[in-house]
């Protein structure tokens, strides 16, 4: 019976370790007309979901926290976020990531400490170039706006919400885009250029 129980205790511990493990695969920064944007690439174990996030900003350093959920019953799968880092300026930072674990999927309750990593974002001229190139009009917008730069430049057009979720991508170079069928809201333009990734802020209110 004894042994039984310790079995049952250690299966039990092995697969709470499981359900908490996440992995970083990428962080990169890139330059928005609001200063930086942090994608953050994660492989999650036994199942999580993205469910909050903060930043600091203590002279170039950024220390960017983010917190999943987690559960025993969902499969290994990515996620994908952005995380738009408000700075006056775009000179160089290091940006370091803390990830934290939830028991919880409504509040963050620090369950755990799960990895960290650090990068750095270099101040890059061909992005600054492209920012004062390309913007987005009228914004906020009712979802149907125009795209204002060189669009033989423009690869790809993303839209992301909030949480970092693709909601649409336009392969062709359309330099008025329709977006009203979605609803009221704050999303995320991913603009792939020659020139480098643009992620520009749209409001979409009706």
């Amino acid at each position: 019976m004894k042994t039984k129980l310790l079995f049952l205790l250690i299966f039990v511990q092995i697969a709470t370790s499981q359900g908490q493990s996440i992995q970083i695969n990428q962080i990169t920064s890139t330059a928005v007309t609001t200063g930086i944007n942090v994608n953050l690439l994660v492989t999650t174990f036994n199942g999580a979901g993205y469910l909050s996030h903060s930043y600091t900003v203590t002279g170039n350093t950024i220390d960017l926290t983010v917190c999943y959920w987690f559960n025993l019953t969902l499969p290994v799968y990515q996620i994908n976020n952005d995380f738009l880092i408000d700075v006056s300026n775009t000179e160089s930072y290091v940006i370091n990531v803390h990830i934290f674990n939830s028991s919880s999927q409504t509040v963050c309750d620090n369950y755990s400490t799960g990895p960290t990593a650090t990068t750095n974002y270099l101040e890059n001229e061909n992005f600054k170039e492209s920012i004062t190139n390309y913007s987005i009009f009228p914004n906020p917008s009712n979802g149907t706006f125009e795209l204002r730069g060189d669009e033989s430049l423009v690869k790809q057009v993303k839209i992301y919400d909030e949480l970092g979720r693709l909601i649409k991508q336009l392969d062709d170079r359309k330099k008025n885009i329709d977006l009203s069928e979605l609803q009221e809201g704050i999303y995320i333009v991913k603009i792939e250029t020659d020139n480098g990734n643009l992620n520009q802020k749209l409001i979409i209110k009706k």
